[in-house]
């Protein structure tokens, strides 16, 4: 009959108008989700480095970011040090990357650590007439820590039965 037709087209669209409403609650379902998994992605904190947390500057609830925003952590690689050393003008000549270096701190004074010249700054500071000289060290059994004082001898060669004199034992012939 004309009436069950009538009724089963209002049905009809009235299923169109549902599944409609499906297809969008199930878009809007799915931007929720990919909200939410770009909010995730920039909640999980990771470190840059394998080490000891040092420092914590953040507590639970603190806001995060932002350009003045400090570091959450402070994080320490222990297995690898880089000693910074002044090293007064007169005394640079002699020095490259890759020369050997030995030091102890005051925490162990009986052992010799042992590291390599990594790094000579190029520049000269005015202040002090001194060059910063990097030392990488492997710290093997973890013993060092950052911040210790270290007193260090920079190898620049080896001379063989040379005899040293002071500088001021030498005279000079002006012609």
């Amino acid at each position: 009959t004309q009436q069950q037709f009538d009724d089963a087209q209002t049905e009809r669209a009235a299923a169109e108008a549902r599944m409609r409403s499906a297809r969008a609650q199930t878009a809007a379902a799915e931007e929720d989700l990919r909200q939410a998994e770009i909010k995730l992605s920039k909640a999980l904190i990771t470190a840059p480095i394998t080490g000891t947390v040092a420092a914590r500057n953040a507590n639970v609830g603190d806001m995060a970011g932002g350009e003045n925003s400090p570091a959450l952590f402070s994080i320490v690689d222990e297995s690898i040090f880089d000693l910074h050393v002044q090293i007064p003008t007169v005394d640079i000549a002699g020095i490259k990357v890759g020369n050997r270096a030995d030091f102890t701190v005051d925490a162990y004074p009986e052992k010799v650590f042992e590291g390599k010249v990594s790094f000579i700054n190029p520049e000269v500071n005015s202040s002090d007439r001194a060059v910063s000289v990097n030392i990488s060290v492997l710290n093997t059994e973890s013993l060092l820590k950052s911040g210790f004082f270290v007193k260090a001898r920079i190898f620049t060669g080896e001379s063989v039965d040379a005899v040293l004199l002071p500088q001021t034992a030498l005279l000079s012939t002006d012609v």
